[in-house]
């Protein structure tokens, strides 16, 4: 759902003046390189939905609303990597009706094994492997968590102390996100043969739409400036999409007949109807 195009290959130079809207950007062990970074939103045909053109340096899931809100039709169903692991994003997708099939981050899962055996009966209350109440009682701004504490009186005759606390430990603490709620949603979603399927076809659809893209030449841009660069996006996306509908129209079908177009290339190229009716 991401890809970034870079304005400058030969190494980390100082900040261009005519550009201040390009960020610095370091891809593995290649050089820092001045870029911009590209949200698409692709349907199962590969056809481009919506695209936002962000700085490189912004996170991925902080524009994934605004993109959502561009798309012409209700996105119902939602495929990501797990650079979109984000709870707070996973709790505006269900407020949306989505369905959303997105990996767990290795964080999460880290921090989900940590926890094994406890119990969320409540927002305000986490029930421990032995029965034990920790109750929620600090809320941490920055990591966006609850730490939820056990009573000492029940941490010191609990049979499973040894094994659950350090020895100078008086009580169990434990930290849970704020979006609890959502991860465990996740865990059980991810679990299904259905959350399988739909990630090997989303890696299949949008890694065609950005091949597709880079034979275009749009793996480097050609203007400065992120309203620019935003326009230049925007041209590429609709004739990535005029080309994907003309192969559907013009394509060979069964028997040598001419295939159909499907809805969606009608939908987003209007402008090319008259062109399917006279092709059709």
């Amino acid at each position: 759902m991401v890809r970034r195009y870079y304005q400058d290959k030969r190494g980390r130079l100082p900040l261009n003046p005519g550009d201040t809207d390009a960020r610095w950007r370091a891809l593995g062990p290649k050089p820092a390189v001045l870029a911009y970074k590209q949200h698409v939103l692709a349907d199962d045909n590969g056809f481009i939905l919506a695209q936002e053109i962000t700085h490189s340096t912004a996170r991925d899931v902080d524009p994934v609303p605004a993109v959502i809100d561009q798309s012409p039709i209700r996105v119902r169903i939602l495929t990501a990597d797990t650079g979109y692991s984000s709870g707070e994003l996973r709790r505006e997708l269900q407020a949306r009706g989505a369905e959303v099939h997105i990996p767990l981050h290795t964080r999460h899962l880290q921090n989900r094994k940590r926890r094994e055996g406890f119990h969320l009966r409540n927002p305000r209350e986490l029930i421990c492997p032995a029965g034990k109440v920790l109750r929620r009682s600090t809320y941490y701004q920055k990591d966006a968590t609850w730490l939820y504490a056990a009573r000492v009186s029940d941490c010191s005759v609990c049979s499973r102390r040894s094994e659950c606390l350090r020895p100078s430990a008086k009580r169990r603490t434990l930290q849970l996100s704020t979006f609890e709620p959502e991860f465990i949603r996740a865990s059980v979603i991810n679990s299904t043969a259905r959350h399988r399927r739909l990630l090997s076809q989303r890696k299949t659809v949008v890694e065609g739409v950005f091949s597709h893209l880079d034979q275009t030449g749009f793996d480097r841009t050609r203007r400065r400036g992120l309203d620019r660069v935003q326009a230049e996006g925007f041209l590429v996306a609709l004739g990535h999409n005029v080309l994907k509908a003309v192969k559907h129209v013009l394509g060979p079908g069964k028997g040598g007949r001419q295939r159909k177009a499907p809805p969606e290339a009608r939908a987003l190229c209007p402008g090319l109807t008259p062109l399917f009716q006279h092709s059709l």
